[in-house]
């Protein structure tokens, strides 16, 4: 049986990752004829909403092929990442730049906090900017037209912490301890309406690969959450998984 659990699991990462390619291509293509949608439509009044809603059903879609991707590479052990001395403050704006789009879809108030000196750390930034992306793309799904959302990026220590506060629905006490799992379902985040069910978990083990820790806090249903990621700014600080809840939960008075 298990030899059958696991001949199957291959298999599946295999069909994930060949799916993921082979959808890519013809994604590609739609972009592309996107682009030209949307060129049209800066001239064309009737062309211009069509245009801004079929290049964010595009950009849902690339999100959702590359965590597929992501998914299977890290099932099979071939996720690594490629980390090189970079300023986390650029990692930041590069997430909210990335992410402009749906904030403003849903009309919510952003509020960035991060320090005037640069914040070095020995990362890899695109995986950096990719947690962060999942995090506000997260909040914004379960936050209010008009809510606000706080991203902030504080140092502690040797760590880079990096917090996505939003004003959404929250999160009930019995889902925090999974809430990082893959695929994990409940009557609030059906696959359904909000997709996969992967980014928090993929988020996790991106996180982990820097040897960081991801922790979510909420004050229950209706009261919002709070995502908090602590990065090393120096790979070799913690061992992947290690424990650092102390600087991540405790309550901040800084301005965000």
């Amino acid at each position: 049986m298990e030899s059958q659990a696991r001949e199957h699991s291959t298999s599946r990462d295999a069909f994930l990752a060949t799916l993921s390619h082979e959808l890519r291509g013809p994604l590609a293509a739609i972009v592309n004829g996107v682009h030209i949608v949307r060129a049209l439509g800066a001239t064309n009044a009737n062309l211009a909403p069509v245009a801004a809603m079929m290049s964010r059903q595009a950009q849902h879609l690339r999100r959702l092929l590359d965590d597929l991707l992501d998914l299977a590479r890290i099932s099979r052990n071939r996720l690594s990442i490629s980390c090189v001395p970079t300023d986390i403050r650029q990692c930041v704006q590069d997430a909210v730049d990335a992410n402009c789009e749906g904030l403003t879809q849903g009309t919510h108030i952003l509020k960035v906090d991060i320090p005037e000196a640069p914040l070095v750390g020995q990362i890899d930034c695109t995986r950096v900017v990719q947690v962060i992306s999942i995090l506000l793309n997260n909040a914004v799904k379960y936050s209010p037209a008009g809510s606000r959302i706080d991203v902030s990026l504080i140092r502690e220590n040797e760590y880079a912490l990096i917090s996505v506060r939003d004003e959404g629905i929250g999160i009930a006490a019995e889902m925090l301890p999974r809430i990082f799992d893959a695929f994990y379902v409940t009557k609030e985040n059906n696959l359904a309406k909000h997709g996969l069910g992967i980014g928090l978990w993929l988020a996790r083990r991106l996180v982990e690969l820097h040897a960081g820790t991801i922790l979510a806090k909420s004050g229950g249903p209706t009261r919002g959450a709070e995502f908090c990621a602590a990065i090393p700014l120096t790979i070799s600080v913690a061992a992947p998984g290690a424990s650092i809840a102390q600087p991540l939960l405790r309550d901040r008075t800084s301005a965000v």
